[in-house]
């Protein structure tokens, strides 16, 4: 385990998560953020201490906790209110060729919770863009409500 006092990597967290049997739905919501703020917290380089702290020292998840979680409402990202984006275009700027995603529910054949993918291409539908994300399981295109549902950026763009 060592030190609480050094920082940990965020395949430490995710990991720490997995052991403890959390999905990161249910941890952001017992940490009261929302999914995408507590993936953006694990992956910041300069985050605080205190979410190493919180995440290394949850309770093991179980069966009790998981129904007292549930009847919890999860917090949603929230955008800015200045914003009038049209709503097909929403995440325009935010899902880019190279961003790395996480599966937040089961997505079929190509993708189960917790599933890492990319997003390879961005491309116009004539109302909306679509995002060609590619997961172990194979490649499909994902509308922005899909998306919102169903997937996280991770907040980390590499090249492919």
């Amino acid at each position: 385990m060592g030190s609480l006092l050094t920082k940990k990597k965020p395949c430490e967290l995710l990991a720490r998560l997995e052991s403890l049997g959390w999905p990161v739905a249910a941890a952001a919501v017992f940490l009261d953020c929302s999914r995408q703020h507590l993936y953006d917290m694990i992956n910041d380089r300069a985050r605080k201490r205190h979410w190493d702290i919180a995440i290394w020292n949850l309770p093991k998840y179980t069966s009790a906790l998981a129904k007292e979680i549930a009847a919890i409402k999860p917090r949603k990202r929230t955008t800015p209110a200045t914003t009038a984006i049209t709503p097909g275009y929403r995440l325009s700027g935010e899902f880019v060729p190279g961003l790395l995603v996480v599966a937040e529910k089961y997505i079929g054949e190509v993708a189960d919770e917790g599933a890492e993918g990319i997003v390879l291409e961005v491309r116009d539908s004539g109302d909306s863009e679509e995002y060609l994300i590619r997961f172990t399981g194979g490649c499909d295109w994902f509308g922005p409500d899909f998306i919102e549902s169903h997937i996280a950026s991770t907040g980390k763009v590499v090249s492919h």
